[in-house]
């Protein structure tokens, strides 16, 4: 379901109430005993501040998907996340409506959770023995690490030296669009189709941090201008090193944005993990 499900939930917000924070991979729920018809919404997702999931108290406002209002105060809303609850997250969330009422908030260990909930569908069962363990912060999120699950399906990383040369060769002329700066190429590679596609990610002109383009087709020898599905881009500036915190931000929405962690059953780390990720 999403916010709109909630029906007459007012679509405006008092933000004169206290802010308790911001939501992400958020899923909204209706909440009613058994004997009565009627129920009350609420919202389980990840504290961005504290990484631990929360199960909000009654919300009684909304402000599209950006933001809620429940009766303790004001959340705001990051990226939602994908499919339905579980049913371990159902039975989560029956266990601390049991304990502690439907009108309170309540947070909840992520580490503890989150292998059963995160990025799993409502009646999927748990992880094959094939599929390993859920892939945890214990270190800086990586590239690599942006998949945590269905890695047998999908891996993302850099292009290889190899991956890179086969769509090396000329590009005839064209308008080329504005220059990606501060760029490297990202392969998307699909285990199960043994397909791959290169995209080049970088900062280009005033955009707010950086981008993924579309399938690349050809890079020039020169490594100035790339050929995509979309037109002629140029490149200014190669990165090296490690991919930027804004460059597996980027990665990151685009998996989402795309659909391809809903097409795998990903469970792709998110934009806000990332954006906090100071270890």
């Amino acid at each position: 379901m999403s916010l709109k499900d909630f029906g007459s939930i007012p679509d405006k917000l008092d933000m004169s109430r206290p802010k308790l924070g911001q939501l992400y991979d958020w899923r909204p729920l209706i909440l009613a005993p058994e004997s009565e018809p009627i129920g009350t919404a609420h919202l389980v997702g990840v504290d961005a501040h504290a990484e631990v999931w929360r199960l909000t108290s009654r919300v009684i406002g909304t402000m599209g998907d950006l933001a809620i209002e429940t009766i303790e105060g004001v959340y705001g809303l990051g990226t939602a996340g994908t499919g339905e609850l579980t049913t371990g997250m159902l039975e989560l969330v029956a266990a601390v409506a049991s304990d502690q009422g439907i009108e309170a908030g309540r947070r909840l260990p992520i580490a503890r959770y989150a292998p059963e909930t995160r990025g799993r569908w409502r009646d999927e069962a748990g992880p094959s023995p094939a599929e390993g363990p859920r892939m945890t912060r214990t270190g800086p999120i990586t590239i690599d690490g942006l998949v945590r699950r269905h890695r047998d399906m999908i891996r993302v990383g850099e292009a290889t030296p190899l991956e890179r040369q086969a769509i090396a060769g000329d590009i005839e002329g064209g308008r080329v669009d504005k220059p990606y700066e501060g760029w490297r190429v990202i392969a998307i590679r699909d285990l199960r189709e043994d397909a791959t596609t290169l995209h080049v990610v970088g900062r280009r002109d005033l955009s707010m941090g950086e981008c993924v383009s579309s399938p690349l087709v050809r890079i020039s020898p020169d490594e100035t201008v790339c050929a995509t599905n979309d037109g002629l881009v140029g490149l200014q500036g190669k990165a090296t090193g490690a991919p930027t915190s804004d460059c597996l931000i980027a990665v990151a929405r685009a998996l989402r944005e795309w659909g391809i962690d809903q097409e795998y059953g990903l469970d792709a780390v998110a934009p806000e993990e990332i954006a906090r990720d100071t270890s």
